[in-house]
C-alpha cells in the first residue's frame, strides 16, 4: 500500500510490519512530515517493493511470521544499499542488535513503543543522509567515467588490497556499532550521545597535544565509555527517581563491567581506560578507586570533562539543555576538584562554534579518520569563518 502526499519530489519510506496498527501509526506520524510512503505487511512484499523503488529510509519489524526483520533487511541492503536501514522491535537483547547489525546493516535499532519525535528525528536526518550518498554517487560516477584504462586498473590493484584492510576494520566497527545500538535501545533518553563525546573528546584530545597515535583508543574509550551499563538491571538504570546506597554500588559496577567487557575483545582492549576511571574526579572523591590528580589517565581526565559537557548542554528527562556558556561555568567551577585545571583551559581555549558544528555532525562521520579530517578542517578555519 502506497501514501502519497502532494510534493512527488519527497524522499519515500518503506514501512513493514505484520501488524496493520502499527503501519497505520506510523504512516499516520510520517505522512504529516510530507513523505512518500509504502507499507508492507510481510518480507516478501518488502522485497518486491525495494526492486521497483529507490528508498531513502527503510523502518522494519524485527520479529514477524516468515521472514524475520534481519532477513528482510538483508536482502533489501542488496538492492538499496544506499538506504537507511531502522529496526524497531518490541523487546531489546545484545543478540538482536547484532544479528540487525550483521544480517541486515541496520544503522538504527528503536523500541516500541517509540517516541514520536525520536522517530521523526531520525527519519529526518536519515532523508537527509541519504540524499548526500545519492549526490556522492552521483559524482563519484561521473570521476570514474573519466579515468583511463590504466588508472582503472592500477586502482582495481590497490582495490583489493584496501578491500581486505576494509573488511577487517567494517567487522571490528561493526562490534563497535552493536555494543552502542544495544545501550542507545535501553537508554533511549541519551541516544546519540555515545557518538558525540566520542568525537568531542577527539577534540579536546587534539587541542591538548596528545599525538595521533593515541587518539584511537581515546575515541573508542569514549564512545563505550558506558558499555558496561548494560549488565546493571533495567530496575536501576531506568529508576526515575534517587537510587538507594545498594543500588548505587550495583550502578557504580557499571564501570568494572565495561572494562571486562572490552578487554575481552582484542580490538578493543587498549580502549579500557576511560570506561574504568572516567567516574573518577581530580580531588580524589570519585569512583571506582578515588583516584587523584595525575594518578588519573590522561585519557579519562579528558573524558571526564567532556561526559560532562554533553550531559548540560543536551535535554534530559528530569532537566533542560544548558547553554555552552551556562555549561562552562559549571565546568570553571569544578576546576581542580572535578577536573583537571590544565585540560579545563584547553577546553576554555576551543571556540564554542567548534562544538556546535560536531554537535550536529558527530552521527554522520563514518570513523576515527573523518573525526580527525573534521577536527582539522575546524582548527585551520581563519576566525571569521568559525563563527559562521
Amino acid at each position: 500500500m502506497s501514501a502519497e502526499p502532494a510534493n512527488r519530489h519527497a524522499s519515500r519510506l518503506l514501512l513493514v510490519d505484520d501488524e496493520p496498527h502499527i503501519l497505520k501509526a506510523l504512516t499516520r506520524l510520517l505522512h504529516s512530515d510530507g513523505y512518500l510512503i509504502d507499507t508492507a505487511t510481510n518480507g516478501e512484499d518488502a522485497i518486491e517493493y525495494a526492486r521497483t523503488q529507490e528508498y531513502a529510509t527503510i523502518i522494519c519489524d524485527q520479529r514477524m511470521p516468515g521472514m524475520s526483520g534481519s532477513q528482510v533487511l538483508r536482502e533489501v541492503n542488496k538492492l538499496l544499499p544506499h538506504a537507511t536501514r531502522i529496526t524497531l522491535t518490541g523487546y531489546t537483547d545484545i543478540e538482536s542488535a547484532i544479528s540487525s547489525v550483521n544480517e541486515g546493516g541496520v544503522q538504527y535499532f528503536l523500541l516500541k513503543p517509540w517516541e514520536n519525535d525520536h522517530l521523526r528525528d531520525i527519519v529526518k536526518r536519515s532523508c537527509e543522509q541519504h540524499r548526500t550518498k545519492m549526490a556522492l554517487r552521483m559524482a563519484q560516477a561521473t570521476v570514474l567515467s573519466q579515468r583511463n584504462q590504466l588508472a582503472e586498473l592500477n586502482a582495481s590493484l590497490e582495490a583489493r588490497v584496501l578491500e581486505r584492510t576494509t573488511d577487517l576494520v567494517h567487522a571490528q566497527e561493526e562490534t563497535r556499532r552493536a555494543l552502542v545500538l544495544a545501550l542507545d535501545a535501553r537508554e533511549r533518553k541519551t541516544a546519540g550521545h555515545s557518538w558525540r563525546v566520542a568525537v568531542f573528546t577527539v577534540r579536546l584530545a587534539i587541542a591538548h597535544g596528545l599525538p595521533t597515535q593515541d587518539l584511537e583508543k581515546v575515541y573508542l574509550g569514549a564512545m563505550l565509555h558506558d558499555i558496561g551499563k548494560i549488565g546493571v538491571p533495567d530496575n536501576i538504570l531506568l529508576k526515575p527517581g534517587s537510587l538507594t546506597p545498594d543500588e548505587v554500588e550495583i550502578m557504580q559496577g557499571h564501570v568494572h563491567i565495561g572494562a571486562t567487557i572490552l578487554g575481552d575483545i582484542a580490538h578493543l582492549r587498549s580502549a579500557t581506560q576511560i570506561p574504568l576511571f572516567h567516574h573518577e574526579k581530580f580531588d580524589g572523591t570519585g569512583y571506582p578507586n578515588a583516584m587523584s590528580g595525575y594518578d588519573i589517565p590522561l585519557d579519562a581526565r579528558l573524558f571526564a570533562l567532556i561526559d560532562v559537557y554533553d550531559a548540560l548542554t543536551n535535554e534530559r528527562c528530569y532537566k533542560a539543555a544548558l547553554t555552552h556558556e551556562e555549561a562552562t561555568a559549571i565546568i570553571e567551577e569544578g576546576c581542580g576538584s572535578h577536573f583537571d585545571p590544565e585540560i579545563v583551559n584547553t577546553f576554555l581555549s576551543i571556540p564554542p562554534s567548534d562544538w556546535q558544528v560536531l554537535h550536529h555532525t558527530a552521527t554522520c562521520l563514518g570513523g576515527l579518520h573523518d573525526v580527525i579530517s573534521a577536527c582539522q578542517v575546524l582548527i585551520d578555519l581563519p576566525p571569521q569563518q568559525m563563527t559562521a
